[in-house]
């Protein structure tokens, strides 16, 4: 065993040396010609980066030593899974804070790859296996090829060592499987952030001896969310389909909080905006299990920066928003027909999460009645 640990130890090391400037890694031959396309136009420099291949023992997929991942610098990777019952529930804003600390790495919905290759809704076996690829830092060229294909690569797989190409009009070419492996296995803070999971499939990840995760369940008025993803057309927001997903989620968390404590939590959106401070703050804590800490400083630039009370969302998806307004926005702008359909469907939805039912248009645009009970 002794023998063992010393050979992961010295793998490690030699990973370490070879791979201390993180530019000097790209793609081998063929990927480089398989992305020719993807060359400077003219006029336009490379970045002076030479080539690197990988030894056979820097191809690992994962690290372990005594039991439970490590990354390339040995210390134990912490896995923080963030999961939304739907978009438009702010889970984009939370990622974001959540990944403020330096060389944390931040995959942003990587189960969209699994509608990629497979034409159909993310399924248990399939979500959960490609998170647990993600989690180890088993990057294929056919999820490369398709990081390729997004309108931004940058936005779903992000590092702060990948902001020196995000600029570039050819910043396709400096992603390669040797870079994204190094950066994964490189940061031992992974935030994932997903709302194509189900809470109750999140038990495989929890069972890993391998792993430590921790994951935060981040629910929204159904009202809110629905009609949002309605308003911006970004998929059909049937509350007949929804709803049930998401009183699934809502009833199953706290069984999941009760059988892995400190390890699993649950917050409401609505709560986070009205006290961004305080509920950050509870957020912390738990990551850290230090029940008195306060946040990072990264943690108060950003929420100075993106909660500003005077402020307005800049985009469907930006994350500046002036918090204690927003989350109520949605009872001036509802339809008759969306609210009640929504408030039918989602009544106990709506209640567990502490809020009123309206029953009108008219005691829903009247803001002197409260919105959490």
């Amino acid at each position: 065993m002794e023998m063992e640990l010393q050979q992961v130890k010295r793998a490690l090391q030699k990973f370490e040396n070879k791979s201390a400037e993180i530019h000097n890694i790209i793609a081998d031959k063929n990927d480089i010609n398989s992305i020719s396309q993807d060359l400077p136009k003219s006029g336009e420099k490379y970045l002076d980066i030479p080539r690197m291949r990988l030894s056979d023992n820097e191809k690992m997929d994962n690290f372990v030593v005594n039991g439970k991942l490590v990354s390339t610098s040995g210390i134990p990777v912490k896995v923080i899974l963030l999961v939304g019952s739907t978009a438009r529930s702010g889970t984009s804003f939370i990622a974001e804070l959540l990944s403020q600390q330096n060389d944390t790495l931040y995959l942003f919905e990587p189960t969209h790859f699994i509608k990629y290759m497979t034409g159909q809704k993310v399924q248990e076996q399939h979500g959960i296996s490609h998170t647990l690829d993600m989690i180890h830092c088993r990057i294929t060229d056919l999820f490369l090829t398709w990081l390729k294909g997004r309108g931004s690569a940058m936005g779903h797989f992000r590092h702060p060592s990948l902001t020196q190409y995000a600029k570039l009009s050819n910043w396709k070419y400096y992603l390669s499987i040797p870079l994204l492996t190094h950066l994964c296995q490189s940061s031992h803070v992974r935030v994932i952030k997903v709302i194509r999971l189900r809470m109750s499939w999140l038990r495989r990840l929890l069972d890993d001896p391998l792993l430590n995760v921790k994951i935060i369940h981040l629910a929204r008025d159904p009202r809110a969310s629905l009609y949002s993803m309605s308003k911006n057309g970004l998929e059909k927001a049937d509350p007949f389909y929804y709803c049930p997903r998401i009183l699934e989620d809502l009833q199953y968390t706290p069984f999941l909080m009760k059988r892995y404590p400190g390890r699993v939590m649950t917050m409401g959106y609505e709560k986070f905006c009205i006290n961004s401070r305080g509920e950050a703050q509870n957020i912390w804590r738990f990551l850290t299990g230090n029940d008195s800490a306060d946040i990072p400083q990264a943690w108060s630039r950003y929420l100075a920066l993106h909660t500003i009370e005077q402020g307005a969302k800049t985009g469907t998806f930006s994350t500046f928003r002036n918090t204690l307004r927003e989350y109520s926005e949605w009872r001036k702008e509802i339809t008759e027909y969306n609210l009640l359909q929504i408030e039918r469907c989602c009544q106990y939805s709506i209640r567990l999460l502490g809020l009123n039912l309206f029953g009108s248009i008219k005691n829903a645009r009247d803001m002197s009645k409260p919105l959490l009970r």
